[in-house]
């Protein structure tokens, strides 16, 4: 059985006044959100090596090194 990412965690949590902002979430695989494809948001070396741009620092989601942009 398939389950879409977006469907895991929900737009917002009331109870806590606490929302997502999708234009600042980040994401290194394909998926879609409404129907909606989401943009990925990677940055990949000379070497093929992908990483996730996030607050100043590139993410390796393979090998969860971090790097300063």
């Amino acid at each position: 059985m398939e389950i879409n990412y977006s469907s895991c965690f929900p737009g917002s949590f009331p109870d806590y006044d606490v929302g997502i902002n999708r234009a600042k979430s980040a994401i290194n695989f394909d998926t879609s959100i409404n129907g909606k494809q989401v943009q990925r948001n990677e940055f990949m070396e000379p070497g093929g090596r992908r990483f996730i741009q996030w607050c100043g620092l590139l993410m390796n989601g393979d090998s969860l090194e971090l790097q300063a942009c």
